[in-house]
């Protein structure tokens, strides 16, 4: 069994560029044939060296040879692991997630996003993406351009955000479970569950029908049916509406005190969301049974001037969104006590 690995390592360190994929290919069979079936199944099997990584130690007694089997197994996995995981690397530049991304996805997942790091490698057979806990691989099976839009922050189909929810939630997964050396013995664990319970070597049906395969992928359909709300009518990843109104330059609260025949300049200041945005205001005067439009129906004003024409009490209302987006549209509301002209005292603005 060491000698395969062995053999493998020396394999793996002479391919050549054109070979790499083929040859890679040909690696995954074997370590899924040797290492799973064989390494599963070997029950002779001696001490190879001084060092089984802290995750694989069991604290055998020097005559319980089942029990060093089961470290010596779970350490040729590991290694194994590790060789396959630094011929994906090799030479790959890495990014970081755009802070935004850090910023608006964080809550949804265990870890800091701030170390993930993410680059193309297409040195890994039949899959789109490979996750070795906080580094994640992209190959030419992920959409278009993929790299270079999630660097750019400008990922913006179902499909491109489910391939990115879908990594991320193996490196959550990494960081629950304790990191990198966990994670590895945790892969090959569900793998070997995996390949008893399909009793197939289709590498799809043995990597979808993986625990933690299956994990991410219903992680990935959730969190992108909440990252609808933050997407604009591009399917960019946006922040929320917030918005803050002005009576010239001071800051409305929920009440307004204004002055019959004496306009009133309101001014809309919206954070986060994409153009094109849409104002609607409304009105509600003393004797009104429904609101109004005050702008005529349009929807590009951001700035009117308001005139009462009466004292009493009016609502105003201005709702914010973009058409054909999940964006949350804001609405704010004010209640305006307008006064007789004759009777003027310093405005209110509470």
């Amino acid at each position: 069994m060491s000698n395969n690995v062995s053999m493998t390592r020396d394999v793996i360190n002479s391919f050549d560029t054109r070979h790499q994929l083929r040859q890679v290919r040909r690696f995954v069979c074997r370590l899924t044939l040797v290492v799973i079936i064989g390494a599963v199944g070997e029950t002779t099997m001696r001490a190879q060296g001084p060092f089984i990584n802290p995750v694989c130690k069991e604290s055998c007694a020097l005559t319980d040879l089942a029990c060093m089997t089961r470290e010596q197994t779970c350490q040729l996995k590991l290694d194994a692991y590790y060789t396959y995981m630094a011929q994906l690397g090799a030479g790959v530049t890495l990014h970081r997630l755009p802070s935004l991304y850090v910023e608006l996805l964080q809550k949804h997942y265990s870890g800091a996003l701030t170390e993930v790091r993410f680059g193309f490698s297409d040195r890994q057979p039949g899959t789109k993406a490979t996750t070795d806990c906080s580094v994640i691989y992209f190959s030419s099976g992920a959409p278009s351009n993929f790299v270079n839009k999630l660097k750019d922050g400008l990922l913006s189909t179902d499909q491109e955000f489910s391939l990115l929810l879908h990594e991320l939630r193996h490196f959550s997964q990494c960081k629950i479970i304790g990191g990198r050396d966990s994670y590895a013995k945790m892969w090959f664990g569900h793998f070997t569950v995996s390949f008893l319970q399909q009793g197939t070597l289709d590498p799809k049906a043995l990597h979808d029908g993986m625990p933690m395969e299956k994990d991410a992928i219903s992680a990935a359909s959730d969190f992108l049916k909440k990252t609808a709300t933050i997407r604009d009518a591009n399917g960019i990843l946006v922040r929320p509406f917030t918005l803050t109104m002005f009576a010239g330059s001071t800051v409305i609260g929920s009440t307004l005190t204004a002055f019959a025949d004496l306009p009133v300049p309101l001014i809309a200041s919206v954070q986060g969301g994409s153009e094109p945005i849409r104002y609607l205001w409304s009105i509600k005067g003393p004797t009104d049974v429904f609101s109004k439009s005050m702008n005529g129906g349009r929807s590009d004003q951001k700035e009117i001037d308001w005139t009462p024409e009466r004292e009493g009490t009016y609502s105003i209302a201005l709702l914010v969104m973009q058409f054909n987006s999940g964006l949350v549209p804001v609405e704010k509301v004010i209640n305006v006590k307008v006064l007789p002209r004759t009777k003027i005292v310093p405005a209110t603005i509470n």
